[in-house]
């Protein structure tokens, strides 16, 4: 199971992909340590490959 649920990842990337905010921003924003930070742009860069379907 993912820590972390397709609608969270969704919102997150419509937030990046908006220019709503930086990644760095996000993964601030919502707790995600600096770690994981690389995951989110892996999220974006699947989402932008794939679309949900990419989570």
């Amino acid at each position: 199971m993912s820590k972390y649920n397709v609608v969270f990842k969704l919102e997150l990337v419509t937030k990046i992909n908006n220019n709503q905010l930086s990644v760095d921003e996000a993964a601030q924003k919502y707790g995600i340590n600096a770690i994981n930070r690389s995951s989110v742009r892996k999220w974006v860069n699947l989402y932008n490959l794939y679309g949900e379907a990419g989570f």
